[in-house]
């Protein structure tokens, strides 16, 4: 399973604010006679202001495809925007002001770490016709002067993921009352485990605005480094690392996050009670599963199990039903968490093959008898696997890679299995292509790596998108080609 790293901010952006505005009361006439700042403003009918003005005022973004280095004409943040009227974004310079514009078009969610819900994309042109957008509410907004580009995201929903939920979404509901002043997402029944967890909305974590990955801008907040991160009223900052619960904080709360203009997003965390955990004992689970499920396919449960916690390479098989569901009964420890995979052939897992989401709990109320349904795989095996063997793997790389950049394969090898320390590298030949040579085993699975000295690697600097397979019918020559990194290492 990959474990999402996460970076720290340049200290300026730790001081901006993590959202931007729209006006303080729905009530009140805007002032746009005074003074402003230069930068990046909405304006418009939409968002109840003429002028430029401090309230919808768009601040300096950071390139998460980048580590979050600072980016020249990058900006974003939050307002809300009333349906089917006009709103522009406006380059104020000096007392000079520019009116930028463009077309947008429906770009459909549930890319890679991408917004799970569908968004709008299109042009920055100076003097380009009125965006619009089709439903009140909150919207992030983005744009890149650089690249001419707009992005208009709804934030109909936030969550708190992280150690909590086994890093899937726990939702924050938009509450009633959204106005242009205030808008609030809440959760009054969080089962708060201690760890490291985030906010993100939509289910992303990033948005990709250049074509080729190269530049992509953050949909999560974390903390700034300091003690604040284990507060429970943090301090946010955009694309920070893990917040923290301590131990002595696990409970159950209810988790609140706020927008307001100007003032951006605040988080406050109320403790209501104590942990609720499941207890031990023998549970029965009942599995639905997705339509796109292979009649012969093999369903496992991986967990907290006691005796074989979170083991891919052997999960508890279930046993389809003349109805076509999918039981077991087994033995589970206190506080179980588990996630369902999927196998063609019941020999070969992997976390490739697994139900989307987070991982889940079983009721506390009741173990006896667990009724789950999935909605859908990451994806679905192939009904064969790849031999074991030796393998000539010939790389091409995006035009981003740096020339001395040092590349190396990460993957389900016997004796070095997905150790993203001592990955297998890669020599680059006169044409650019990186190749190599080596034994693979039965139906590997594998990813590319970046490193800038090939020395220091991390899951950070990888190939964008899920793990790969090598042909079934074909492991002597493994042509790939990279279409985009991650980010690109520095050092």
């Amino acid at each position: 399973m990959n474990i999402k790293t996460l970076r720290f901010l340049p200290i300026w952006a730790m001081a901006l604010a993590v959202g931007f505005a729209g006006c303080n009361n729905d009530d009140e006439t805007p002032n746009v006679d005074e003074v402003i700042e230069d930068g990046f403003y909405l304006t418009g009918d939409a968002t109840g202001y003429e002028k430029p003005d401090l309230n919808t005022k768009l601040i300096p973004a950071t390139n998460e495809a980048a580590e979050n280095a600072e980016r020249a004409g990058l900006y974003d943040g939050y307002v809300y925007l009333e349906a089917n009227k006009n709103f522009n974004v406006v380059e104020y310079v000096a007392g000079q002001t520019t009116s930028y514009g463009g077309t947008l078009s429906t770009v459909a969610g549930g890319a890679n770490e991408e917004p799970a819900e569908s968004y709008d994309s299109g042009t920055l042109t100076k003097d380009g016709s009125a965006y619009k957008v089709a439903t009140n509410g909150l919207y992030h907004v983005i744009v890149d002067k650089q690249l001419a580009k707009t992005l208009v995201i709804p934030v109909p929903y936030w969550a708190v993921i992280g150690d909590l939920s086994g890093w899937g979404d726990v939702k924050l509901e938009q509450k009633s009352g959204a106005s242009k002043s205030k808008v609030e997402f809440e959760n009054t029944n969080v089962n708060f485990r201690a760890g490291g967890y985030k906010f993100r909305h939509t289910g992303g974590w990033k948005v990709t605005i250049a074509d080729d990955g190269s530049v992509k801008a953050n949909l999560n907040y974390g903390g700034n480094g300091s003690g604040s991160d284990s507060s429970l009223t943090p301090t946010l900052v955009t694309g920070g690392n893990n917040l923290n619960l301590t131990e002595s904080n696990k409970g159950a709360y209810t988790v609140n996050l706020t927008w307001e203009p100007q003032k951006g997003y605040t988080a406050t965390l109320t403790r209501t009670g104590d942990l609720i955990v499941s207890p031990a004992g023998q549970a029965t689970f009942t599995l639905t599963v997705p339509s796109t499920t292979p009649a012969d396919a093999h369903i496992g449960i991986v967990g907290s199990f006691t005796d074989n916690s979170w083991n891919i390479e052997n999960p508890v098989t279930l046993t389809k039903g003349d109805d076509g569901k999918y039981t077991v009964t087994t033995e589970i420890p206190a506080d179980f968490q588990y996630k369902y995979v999927i196998s063609a052939n019941g020999t070969s897992w992997s976390w490739d093959w697994a139900e989307s989401g987070g991982n889940r709990g079983v009721p506390v109320d009741n173990i006896t008898n667990v009724t789950d349904e999935v909605s859908a795989w990451t994806a679905i095996p192939p009904s064969q696997v790849s031999p074991a063997g030796q393998a000539t793997f010939t790389l091409t790389v995006p035009s981003t890679t740096p020339a001395d950049a040092h590349i190396g394969i990460v993957g389900s090898f016997a004796d070095n299995s997905w150790n993203i320390e001592n990955p297998v590298t890669l020599t680059k030949g006169d044409d650019g292509k990186y190749t190599v040579t080596t034994e693979i085993p039965e139906g590997f699975q594998y990813k590319y790596v970046i490193s800038a000295n090939g020395t220091n690697w991390s899951w950070d600097w990888a190939e964008s998108g899920n793990n790969r397979g090598v042909p079934i019918d074909n492991i002597t020559n493994v042509t790939d080609e990279v279409s985009a990194w991650t980010a690109i290492p520095s050092e």
